[in-house]
């Protein structure tokens, strides 16, 4: 395992910046802390879409602050993607997830809706897979008004996002919503199970998972819950879920939630193309600081579009 050089070199001024702050110890904190990291360090980059629109989702406990991107491309009709946003189910918006949604929708030609789901501690699980859920069925609902294709649906997101896009994969599934893709980046996929990676990779790489935090404490009241489905996808029955991109990052602590959750897809039939990006990070689609991590990131777009395109 070794990092990208670029890589390397921002991970030092992180890890340095970090131990420069001292303990966090408060939600507020440490959202406050990653946006300050992102704004001085990352630099994502945000590529040129057609339009941009802020609309409110109807949720279960009322409405959902939601962005919709436009493609400037001349399809009649076009691929939409429901983007959820990263952060550990904690902290993270709209905002700090733009450079995503942009990229996946220049990238794809896709409508790519992003969502302010609900979250943590104020409000635990399942208000956030809620809202996720109910958003995925307004796209089906609102399908024509977006300029979509309900046969050309997928649902895409990073770390926690994509915890929570193949959870909705599996409900999509159930509820009989015609899905065609999932784009999988970073994904925790149990978060009961400690994997090889979390302890090799522990400390100092960006991401902590210290052996004595449970994985989404906050997220979780009742820790019984991480053996649902909803919450850790793997332990779900896979059968018929849609295709999957499934990625992870070499110098990740999760790293092997990917594989793992490849291997059961494939046990189940899916079609599941692994991915794992060579001297990365957790995050790295938000650090555009780093040639290699946008190089790595429209990869993963084309092969979405790839499995978006019209049949």
């Amino acid at each position: 395992m070794k990092l990208d050089p670029d890589m390397s070199v921002l991970l030092d001024k992180l890890n340095d910046w970090d131990a420069a702050a001292g303990p966090q110890t408060t939600i507020e904190g440490a959202r406050k802390r990653i946006e300050e990291m992102r704004a001085l360090y990352f630099e994502p980059e945000l590529l040129e879409v057609r339009e941009v629109e802020n609309v409110t989702i109807p949720g279960p406990a009322g409405g959902i602050p939601a962005r919709i991107y436009r493609p400037d491309t001349e399809e009649p009709t076009r691929s939409t993607v429901l983007y959820l946003h990263g952060g550990g189910w904690v902290m993270g918006g709209l905002d700090s997830h733009e450079s995503h949604a942009r990229r996946v929708c220049a990238r794809t030609g896709s409508v790519v809706v992003a969502v302010d789901y609900r979250l943590a501690p104020e409000h635990p699980f399942p208000a956030g897979y809620d809202d996720c859920l109910a958003s995925l069925h307004w796209i089906h609902d609102t399908i024509d008004q977006l300029g979509g294709d309900a046969s050309r649906v997928a649902v895409a997101g990073d770390s926690a996002g994509a915890n929570l896009a193949a959870s909705v994969a599996l409900a999509a599934r159930d509820a009989g919503l015609p899905l065609r893709a999932q784009l999988l980046l970073y994904v925790p996929v149990h978060l009961a199970k400690r994997y090889p990676s979390m302890d090799e990779l522990a400390e100092g790489y960006f991401l902590r998972v210290p052996a004595d935090e449970d994985m989404g404490a906050g997220y979780l009241e009742d820790r019984s819950l991480a053996l649902d489905p909803r919450v850790s996808p793997i332990e779900g029955d896979l059968t018929g879920v849609a295709p999957a991109i499934v990625c992870g990052a070499e110098c990740d602590p999760l790293r092997d939630h990917a594989p793992a959750y490849a291997a059961a897809l494939e046990a189940a039939g899916v079609p599941v193309r692994l991915r794992i990006s060579p001297g990365m990070l957790h995050g790295y689609w938000s650090m555009g600081v780093v040639p290699r991590a946008n190089e790595l990131a429209d990869q993963l777009c084309e092969e979405l579009a790839e499995l978006l395109a019209p049949e």
